[in-house]
């Protein structure tokens, strides 16, 4: 059986005690104020604040998504430019080595000019995948502001 601290109903009144009677009650409550000392003046000055607060956000917030998307445009911009100035170092790098060779081949040149010639072959192209990494990254970074999935 429940027990609760409170019963929703009672014992009958005499002369038949032994009859439950359901308890009611109900009640009306009126709040006046009679002075507020300007309480409702300063709710509206605070709601108007918090108002201007969320307007100063959400236009920090757009700021700074514009400002990602132009950042992230200007890497990419970049990282191609960049990559194009790679290919460029590496097609003469490579050349380099050509040449490296046949003066070696020649007896004009030396192993560490050859040896130098592939060691600048290899930074140029460690240069490139570098700038195309980066340019991978600017990519995935302006498909991410843009919301795009790409996993």
């Amino acid at each position: 059986m429940l027990n609760f601290p409170f019963s929703l109903y009672s014992n009958g009144y005499t002369p038949d005690i032994d009859q439950f009677r359901y308890r009611y009650s109900a009640g009306v409550s009126l709040h006046i104020p009679i002075y507020e000392g300007g309480r409702s003046d300063k709710k509206i000055i605070v709601a108007q604040s918090m108002l201007k607060q969320t307007q100063l956000g959400y236009e920090t917030l757009s700021n700074r998504y514009l400002k990602d998307i132009r950042q992230s445009m200007n890497d990419v911009k970049s990282n191609q430019s960049s990559l194009l100035n790679a290919q460029t170092q590496v097609d003469e790098a490579k050349e380099a080595q050509k040449l490296a060779q046949s003066r070696y081949k020649n007896g004009t040149g030396t192993n560490l000019e050859l040896t130098n010639a592939g060691t600048n072959v290899q930074r140029a192209s460690l240069a490139l995948l570098q700038y195309d990494f980066q340019l991978c990254l600017a990519k995935l970074e302006l498909a991410r502001l843009a919301g795009i999935v790409y996993w």
